[in-house]
């Protein structure tokens, strides 16, 4: 059993929390830096588009927005971190549906949108499951 397996099985709500504010920091920060985000994650040099600016910050906030929401409910106990930890689990999931697509981003900008997705998919479904 490893490190990782073992604190999902003994300590769900502490994997559960350091998820919870990866996802607002990550969301933070994309927030902070939408345009030089995209320039670096676009294949052409381009100014990036208001309508691409618009659904980073709309992404940006869903992640902050689902990190904070798990953050409030731990409070509240197990069951209630519960939900949040799986509606961002279900939107990781989503996120690797959707940045597999895409095309226009720069490989490692696709790919590691990718596997960063896929990691808190699966962390996320591990870590609701042993919550009770």
């Amino acid at each position: 059993m490893t490190a990782l397996d073992r604190a999902l099985a003994e300590q769900p709500g502490a994997v559960a929390l350091a998820i919870a504010r990866s996802r607002m920091l990550i969301g933070l920060l994309a927030l902070l830096g939408t345009r030089r985000l995209l320039r670096r994650a676009l294949r052409q040099p381009l100014v990036p588009s208001d309508e691409a600016v618009a659904a980073l910050r709309m992404v940006a906030s869903r992640d902050v927005a689902l990190g904070l929401g798990a953050e409030l409910a731990a409070r509240r106990g197990p069951q209630a971190l519960r939900g949040w930890v799986e509606a961002g689990g279900l939107v990781d999931a989503t996120d690797v549906v959707a940045l597999g697509g895409a095309r226009t981003l720069r490989p490692v900008a696709r790919w590691g949108g990718v596997l960063l997705a896929a990691v808190g998919a699966v962390l996320s479904n591990q870590a609701a499951r042993n919550l009770t």
